[in-house]
């Protein structure tokens, strides 16, 4: 199985939870990935910060600003925010992501990336 987890308001809010069953995942030859809205710079911050380490945790992480730049699109910088592009090609591109990684189920907080799940094989789970 191939499972993606969102870090902001899933994985950092619940990681008491999610850290111990993911590390049972990746012993079980199951693939994790960490899918974020960040780049992979600060992704990699994030994730020492909570305590969830490579190989044990997860085994991949995908940037959405870095991913969606290898597709063309342009983003915008603000100073002190992650970059970001128009709304549609932002609230999608996780749909896109997990098609192209073949992600089985993709656990995120954010409601508006569901309606892109809705004709895909990707289970989404909302977690609030």
């Amino acid at each position: 199985m191939n499972l993606g987890i969102d870090i902001h308001g899933t994985l950092d809010k619940y990681s008491g939870i999610i850290l111990p069953l993911i590390e049972i995942l990746t012993k079980s030859h199951n693939n994790v990935f960490i899918i974020s809205g960040s780049t992979r710079e600060k992704i990699l911050k994030e994730l020492n910060i909570i305590g969830c380490k490579h190989m044990i945790h997860y085994h991949y992480i995908v940037s959405v600003p870095d991913y969606l730049r290898e597709k063309g699109v342009e983003f915008i910088q603000v100073s002190g925010v992650d970059p970001r592009c128009d709304d549609k090609t932002w609230w999608e591109s996780k749909a896109k992501i997990c098609c192209d990684y073949r992600i089985d189920v993709l656990i995120d907080n954010e409601e508006k990336y569901k309606q892109y799940f809705s004709n895909l094989q990707t289970k989404f789970i909302l977690l609030k």
